[in-house]
């Protein structure tokens, strides 16, 4: 195999955001990219062996396995990725001190929304007392004092112990908890069918790994990225289940707002350019299977500059508000109102009817819609420095280039190259226009 590289490629944003939480973490973790070799390693895995990242990436890492193991280890590995499927492995590692310890090894295969294998990440829990004694460790495998939080229950589901992170996490006490079921926290967000699937999952597999929400004590929401392992005795008869968990609920909201500052307009919170352009290719991707005229629309005020230079941009960021609520309201839920620029806009209606003239018809009354909301008076609120407020009016009318088009009749630039022409087209009417693309006078 090649020898590890240099420097680490860069990883898909959900694998940076499981990078950052697990490197936190007092657990052995891994991540593998699709080639099948390691890429990365948190600090607890590097704290363990004693090693550098250099020294573990690629295969660098099975230096550390016991030679009694490292063929059987390897063999089973390379079944699973080839086939894309979770695993467990057991093997024993050296540690920093030259002491091999037994540990569990889960690994999860990593896909994109599009359903693009990304890799695996993978989770090392310390069974060494399971293998050195068969009652105790079976149930305590994991260092059970830890942060992440831990729920043991019986093949019936019911609680047996948890850790004090459980009770951090959760604000339910031991005693409150044990005796209990995880329904205790249950959210009641997922469907009975999501607990249905994981569940299918831990019994063919023997594991599951993923995000949940629950409730805490208090009433709050949380999310958690959780792993359930079933423990086995030496027959192989499930006797427990292990829950390791730790709370991602910061994680997922400052996700939340990169996302936000990705796609969306800071001022109006309508998709920008970004998310406009992915919108147009799903809508076009779908019109070709539905074989449906899509509309475009390009708006652009006509009677903006002026408020900007009498009152400045603040008032002028008031009626943009506004007129991002106005155009929401004319359109579908399933249709796209972006904001282009500083008073331009873009709508684009999707799955419109097979017939074009239908299509024409029903942009027509969508833009006649627009044309007449926006033109209503705005009355703006502005609140000074001194406490003191004042009102103002404005009348705002707008030109809209609206281009009906068919799936394959041009790609996504030409689209909006179009639509930007019947805008200009409209403007030299006179403002306060509709014009459709190629439309005579």
């Amino acid at each position: 195999m090649n020898s590890p590289p240099n420097s680490f490629p860069p990883l898909p944003g959900v694998r940076i955001e499981f990078r950052d939480a697990a490197d936190n973490s007092p657990a052995l973790i891994w991540m593998a990219g699709i080639d099948g070799l390691c890429n990365w390693f948190n600090r607890g895995w590097l704290e363990f062996t004693g090693r550098t990242m250099e020294q573990e990436i690629g295969n660098g890492w099975t230096e550390g396995v016991h030679p009694q193991d490292l063929q059987r280890c390897i063999d089973l590995y390379l079944k699973h990725f080839h086939a894309h499927e979770e695993f467990l492995l057991e093997y024993r590692l050296r540690r920093s001190d030259g002491q091999y310890r037994w540990k569990l090894d889960s690994g999860t295969p990593v896909f994109d929304p599009e359903g693009t294998f990304l890799g695996y990440n993978g989770v090392c829990f310390d069974i060494h007392e399971r293998k050195e004694s068969e009652n105790e460790a079976r149930i305590s495998a994991i260092a059970f004092n830890t942060q992440e939080g831990i729920t043991i229950t019986d093949t019936h589901k019911c609680i047996l112990r948890v850790n004090e992170a459980f009770t951090a996490i959760t604000g339910y006490s031991k005693e409150e908890a044990i005796g209990s079921t995880p329904r205790l926290l249950s959210s009641d967000i997922h469907k009975k069918e999501f607990y249905k699937v994981m569940w299918e999952n831990i019994f063919r597999s023997g594991f599951w790994a993923g995000e949940i929400w629950n409730r805490r004590k208090n009433g709050e929401l949380y999310v958690i990225s959780i792993t359930i392992t079933a423990v086995k005795d030496d027959a192989g008869v499930v006797t427990h289940y292990l829950s390791n968990f730790i709370d991602v609920t910061k994680q997922k909201e400052l996700e939340d707002q990169v996302h936000n500052l990705a796609f969306y307009d800071a001022l109006t919170d309508l998709p920008n350019r970004s998310l406009l352009n992915d919108r147009l290719t799903q809508g076009i991707a779908i019109s070709k299977r539905s074989k449906c005229y899509g509309a475009l629309m390009f708006l652009d005020l006509d009677n903006f500059k002026p408020l900007n230079d009498l009152h400045g941009h603040m008032v002028g960021d008031l009626l943009l508000i506004q007129v991002a609520e106005r155009l929401k309201k004319c359109v579908r839920e399933m249709d796209t109102v972006a904001r282009f620029g500083d008073d331009e806009f873009i709508v684009f209606l999707g799955e419109l009817s097979p017939d074009k003239s239908d299509s024409l018809s029903q942009a027509k009354t969508v833009a006649e819609k627009i044309r007449s909301s926006l033109s209503e008076t705005y009355v703006l609120h502005m609140h000074n420095e001194d406490a003191s407020s004042l009102v103002i009016e404005h009348s705002c009318t707008v030109s809209i280039g609206v281009l009906v088009f068919f799936n394959d009749e041009a790609d996504k630039q030409e689209l909006m190259k179009r639509a930007d022409l019947a805008v200009y087209q409209a403007k030299d009417a006179g403002r306060n226009q509709i014009r459709f693309y190629g439309e005579k006078g």
